[in-house]
């Protein structure tokens, strides 16, 4: 009669509360990511990206992030988004144009996985707030100014 008292009591012990009684030494966390934005031509806009992640261990994926960009979720990081703006996506780029954007998950358990994908990107494209497809690729500006425009 002790004995699955005693049981019972160790593995609540073990238990964190969210269903993993331990974190295994072999746990996994996959992780998918794609381009949820046409990438054929350089971008000249902020990159959308989406994608899941999930555990083998029924760990809680705690954050996903696409190029330090925090990813947004409503089911627990099974489906997720994020916007890259054009900015981080130029500073990223090699002389090429091409930027390595890094897509890292983190576990409850501290598993982690990583992906990166690459991306072309117009050096010369001013960010006009959001649109994938917009911007400018001739250096002018996207504040109603002029190219070259020095304000005096």
């Amino acid at each position: 009669m002790w004995t699955p008292i005693l049981g019972l009591v160790l593995l609540a012990a073990c238990d964190r509360g969210d269903g993993v009684t331990a974190c295994p030494e072999d746990a996994t966390l996959e992780l998918w990511a794609d381009n949820a934005t046409p990438t054929a031509e350089p971008l000249t806009g902020d990159l959308e990206v989406v994608g899941g992640a999930t555990t083998s261990h029924r760990a809680a994926v705690l954050r996903v992030t696409v190029a330090g960009v925090g990813a947004t979720t409503t089911d627990g990081f099974l489906s997720w988004g994020a916007t890259v703006p054009l900015e981080t996506l130029q500073a990223l780029a090699a002389d090429d144009g091409t930027a390595g954007v890094h897509v890292v998950a983190v576990d409850l358990c501290g598993t982690t996985a990583e992906q990166v994908l690459s991306v072309a990107v117009d050096p010369a494209a001013a960010s006009d707030g959001g649109a994938a497809d917009g911007g400018t690729t001739d250096g002018g500006t996207t504040d109603g100014g002029t190219a070259g425009d020095t304000g005096g």
